[in-house]
């Protein structure tokens, strides 16, 4: 890793720290959801939401509303849309997700940007700052997207995308308007990808205030919650590990991003966790998202009983099992 992509990483780690809050806005749902499906962010990690999502379907559940941030909102439209899983599968193995994110290797970028991008980076071009402009995901959401499926009121399933607004620091749901431009903006994390104006609002990752939206979903009416957290365990590791630069900063995140969720997590009635914690949040290589999937879908059977126990407690309006 060089300094100048250690500083970009450590940078990220500090933003995702930040101590969670969170403040809603809109109204519930009409008529309220009886069951929601919150996909949390976890960048590369992310890709587990397919495997999961390949045992709901094969078990026949199917949320009634879908709501998540960054990555999990990014897989959640895909699904949302009526995307199928294997096909989503082989945007993460065919390394299109990558590219959409980082369509080119950073040092190529600066050099290609340098100059530009340092004037914005110190704020002297009044733009908002970011390596990354965020463009490749919004035009690859709209290439792989339907004409009848670009706004988020078209889905099959309602979604709700979740986004900070950087100008009041509060977290924001996006439920209609534009898709890919609402996916891009919840994927937003400066200042590596910079933040996206949206309606006089200055959006980014939604993460920075609710990485695994349980609370959003509340808000909206849903009486149950399923949420899928792709967060590593905070459990004692091998401290060799924190002697590279990548190990370090990569801890740093992981540690931010279980500060953020923990609250969240207590919101949800079901929570699966897929087993990721040897994936680096910033790794999008074919190993690592095939490994993930893999991860996703083992978590997912290996609490399908308690899941089917779980479903038929919240269709019978009775209390569900909390398992976590």
């Amino acid at each position: 890793m060089s300094k100048l992509t250690a500083l970009v990483v450590f940078l990220l780690s500090i933003t995702i720290c930040i101590p969670t809050a969170f403040a809603e806005n809109g109204q519930p749902m009409n008529p309220p959801p009886n069951l929601a499906l919150v996909l949390g962010g976890g960048g590369a990690r992310g890709a587990a939401h397919i495997g999961v999502l390949k045992v709901l379907e094969r078990n026949n559940i199917k949320p009634d509303l879908v709501v998540g941030n960054s990555m999990g909102a990014i897989i959640g439209a895909l699904y949302c849309a009526g995307v199928p899983t294997s096909e989503m599968e082989k945007m993460f193995l065919s390394g299109k997700i990558r590219k959409a994110f980082i369509p080119r290797p950073l040092a190529v970028q600066f050099m290609l940007k340098g100059p530009m991008t340092t004037l914005k980076m110190c704020g002297i071009k009044k733009t908002y700052p970011g390596i990354y402009s965020g463009e490749g995901i919004e035009e690859y959401i709209n290439t792989v997207l339907p004409e009848s499926k670009k706004n988020v009121e078209d889905l099959d399933i309602p979604l709700a995308v979740v986004v900070t607004d950087l100008g009041n620091g509060q977290a924001y749901r996006i439920t209609k308007g534009n898709l890919a431009q609402a996916l891009r903006a919840s994927s937003s994390l400066p200042p590596a990808i910079r933040p996206i104006e949206i309606d006089g609002k200055v959006l980014a990752d939604g993460g920075l205030r609710a990485n695994v939206p349980t609370i959003p979903a509340r808000a909206m009416g849903a009486k149950y919650i399923i949420a899928v957290e792709t967060d590593a365990r905070m459990q004692q590791i091998d401290t060799d590990k924190l002697k590279t630069v990548t190990g370090l900063l990569d801890r740093l995140a992981s540690i931010g991003l279980s500060i953020i969720d923990e609250h969240h997590i207590q919101k949800a009635d079901f929570v699966i966790s897929p087993k990721i914690d040897n994936i680096s949040v910033f790794s999008f290589n074919k190993e690592n998202a095939k490994l993930a999937i893999q991860h996703g879908e083992e978590a997912a059977e290996q609490m399908l009983p308690q899941l089917k126990q779980f479903m038929y407690t919240t269709r019978t309006a009775t209390l569900p099992v909390v398992t976590k």
